[in-house]
């Protein structure tokens, strides 16, 4: 996709972190430079991104890039999923999404009213679907 797709945590109105190790777990082992930055995956069904964060033992979000592929957004749904996380994007709103409601709550006041409301993407292909809903 030529848009960009980033992965925030927030927790009771903040910005917060996740491990890192999450984010290896489930982007494979092998597939995550250590020195990130700039990561490349690629998995055997052309799904591929680049990922954008930085080099700590806590993250504080990502950003996806050339991104694409049913085991990309898997994974992407995942991480939001695992880490409590929305998935949002620059477009026009609504460009936000959770994996659960629960994680609304934690959402800044001001993100919800620029880029919500938030969707809740049930599994990756729901998130796929709505994301898609924006060409």
């Amino acid at each position: 996709m030529s848009f960009d797709l980033y992965v925030q945590r927030f927790q009771n109105g903040g910005i917060a972190t996740f491990p890192r190790s999450v984010l290896e777990d489930i982007f494979g082992p092998g597939a995550i430079n250590p020195s990130f930055g700039l990561t490349q995956v690629e998995y055997e069904d052309g799904s591929h991104a680049e990922i954008y964060g930085n080099d700590s033992a806590d993250l504080d979000g990502l950003m996806f890039t050339h991104f694409g592929g049913e085991n990309v957004f898997a994974r992407i749904f995942e991480l939001a999923d695992r880490t409590g996380s929305v998935i949002y994007w620059m477009d026009t709103a609504p460009a936000l999404a959770v994996t659960r409601p629960s994680v609304i709550e934690h959402i800044p006041e001001d993100c919800l009213n620029a880029i919500g409301p938030a969707f809740v993407a049930r599994d990756h292909r729901a998130l796929m679907d709505y994301i898609a809903r924006r060409d």
